[in-house]
């Protein structure tokens, strides 16, 4: 799944391996498409997950927080993890603009998304849950506005909400059921004690 142009080389800042495309269209909070050489590709970012277009509390405000970091024709850099593509056929990416801004981080950080691992993909999940843990402290955005912060209890365990499935393994939202993993251990399935 590397569309990468042959041209293209990120500026510095952004993971040099990172392949150049230009946005089309915005889907909602954490979907958008992009051209890479002449090829219209659906990209799910990775790590994040955000209300739906469904009605769903904060649905538009994601959907403008991401239009307004990735406008329609601007160029962006794209990082894969380890699965290349979901289920949906959707590319499974980060996002970076020319500034080095990463996307993911920056919608989470501000609150217009949870951090939610979609394992094996959690090349960036530190740096997604400390984004997070900063909103809640903050009661940015969508953890004010649509009551997030009363979804998590007082040991972090979320108590409603969803994970969508994106690409092979379970999706959990960051700090959902149980401590942080340590490292090299693997993440279950969110409902595992």
């Amino acid at each position: 799944d590397d569309v990468r142009g042959a041209v293209d080389r990120p500026p510095p800042g952004i993971p040099e391996h990172a392949q150049a495309a230009t946005v089309t269209s915005i889907t909602d909070g954490d979907t958008l498409r992009v051209d890479v050489d002449g090829t219209n590709e659906p990209v799910r970012l990775l790590e994040l997950d955000t209300p739906e277009m469904a009605g769903d509390c904060g649905a538009d405000d994601a959907t403008e927080a991401l239009r307004a970091l990735a406008p329609v024709g601007s160029r962006l850099w794209m990082e894969a993890d380890v699965e290349g593509r979901d289920r949906y056929g959707r590319l499974l990416r980060y996002l970076y603009r020319d500034d080095g801004t990463m996307i993911n981080e920056a919608i989470v950080r501000d609150g217009w998304a949870r951090a939610t691992l979609h394992p094996p993909n959690d090349r960036h999940w530190s740096l997604m849950r400390q984004a997070q843990r900063e909103a809640q402290d903050r009661d940015a955005n969508l953890w004010a506005r649509c009551g997030w912060a009363a979804d998590v209890d007082a040991t972090g365990r979320v108590q409603s909400g969803r994970a969508e499935d994106v690409g092979g393994g379970a999706a959990a939202v960051a700090g959902a059921g149980r401590p942080a993993r340590a490292a090299g251990e693997v993440e279950g399935h969110p409902c595992d004690p």
